[in-house]
């Protein structure tokens, strides 16, 4: 059975070994969240910054032990003790717990590692933003001032640590900061119904993680649990509680509108997998355009332009409400708007607005978890890609 395979798989065991997960309340440079805003600060992808993180992360965790012994405590003797350059250390600690360390005066030990990690420029600054923004999430604001911080995961410490500062010798590529990334999904994460995904609720003596996925393919949505996380096909992660309930990021549950579609689960050998209709992302889409999408400052809602052309085609005009849900493309979501409510896998509606003076100029305001799951709920101003597919209206955000 479906229960019997994933409760073998995800029972027992313990977290794995080096992890660069952080203390309990501490946001690391690792969390999603941070991630997205240091890609928005340096000229990176949300990938490659991440990527650049986690592993200076690890290497922070195997140097744990040098960094340690270097940091200042209070009236400590250790101010004394050399840095790399042979004068005093003036690392200090921050903040320490069980899980994490975290030092100021951290500006030279970052460019050191940056620099035996072989690290552009621009990783590097990656790594220093994405540190300081965990520091200001963490209430650390005061000690950016000077200099930079370096919050130092504990697990994964081991004797090559102590030679870290001296030499770096390389990083396993399976090790995930996977803690945040969990942490975000139990707080607010969509709980599937338990009694849809398995035949009888799980019983875990502690919460696991497990891998998820998704994707289209002739016309056909589908969500993949995957108990292993590191052998899922994508970069999120699930997480089952000890009440046997299984919460997804909230992102894949909005962007696949799985609240309103109807999901057969079966398992295929170690994944269980969710199968959705109405994923038509492979139909022709005609007549492309693009329109704007920014911000109005003014109403404080991201504004999405519509091809008048394309919406009189549609029968859309001004104070119509729409359906609106998203679509999985590749490795983004596109827009579906359609007047025809009854076949649209949501409940979620927007009105169309003219904003023109004497001029058909057609927008709606695109709702805000919506923008979240887009990653375009800043200031930028972007292109949206229109095309006409049917009775729908279909839109990608261009990047």
């Amino acid at each position: 059975m479906v229960f019997d395979r994933v409760k073998k798989l995800v029972g027992g065991g313990s977290d794995k070994e080096g992890s660069t997960g952080g203390g309990e309340g501490v946001v690391m440079p690792t969390n999603s969240k941070v991630v997205k805003k240091t890609a928005k600060e340096v000229d990176l992808s949300r990938g490659d910054v991440k990527d650049a993180v986690e592993k200076f992360q690890e290497v922070g965790a195997m140097a744990y032990p040098a960094i340690d012994q270097r940091a200042v405590r209070g009236e400590g003797d250790k101010s004394s003790k050399p840095d790399d350059d042979g004068g005093p250390s003036f690392l200090y600690v921050i903040h320490e717990d069980d899980e994490v360390l975290v030092i100021g005066g951290a500006k030279n030990i970052i460019h050191t590692f940056a620099d035996r990690l072989n690290m552009s420029n621009t990783e590097t600054r990656a790594v220093t933003v994405a540190n300081r923004i965990a520091g200001d999430k963490n209430g650390f604001s005061e000690h950016i001032v000077m200099d930079d911080i370096f919050i130092v995961p504990k697990k994964g410490g081991s004797e090559r640590g102590a030679e870290a500062l001296g030499g770096i010798a390389g990083r396993d590529e399976d090790v995930r900061g996977d803690e945040e990334a969990l942490r975000e999904v139990e707080e607010n994460g969509f709980a599937l119904q338990v009694s849809e995904v398995f035949d009888e609720p799980l019983d875990l003596d502690e919460k696991k993680p497990m891998g998820v996925s998704y994707g289209c393919e002739d016309g056909i949505i589908t969500l993949t649990l995957t108990p292993n996380p590191n052998e899922s096909d994508g970069d999120y992660r699930a997480v089952v509680n000890t009440e046997g309930g299984v919460l997804i990021p909230r992102e894949i549950a909005i962007g696949l509108g799985i609240e309103h579609r109807e999901v057969e689960w079966e398992r295929d050998d170690e994944r269980v997998i969710g199968r959705m209709e109405d994923g038509s992302i492979d139909e022709d889409i005609e007549d492309r355009v693009k329109t704007a999408l920014s911000k109005d400052n003014i109403e404080e809602e991201i504004q999405v332009h519509l091809p008048g052309s394309h919406a009189t085609t549609l029968g859309m005009g001004e104070d119509d409400e729409v359906a609106l849900y998203l679509e999985p493309n590749e490795d983004d979501f596109s827009i579906v708007l359609t007047s025809d409510m009854s076949d649209a896998p949501t409940d979620r509606t927007v009105e169309i607005k003219n904003i023109g003076t004497g001029t058909e100029m057609l927008c709606f305001a695109l709702p805000e978890e919506i923008a979240d799951v887009l990653d375009v709920d800043d200031d930028e101003e972007r292109q949206i890609e229109w095309g006409l597919r049917g009775e729908e209206l279909v839109g990608a955000v261009v990047r």
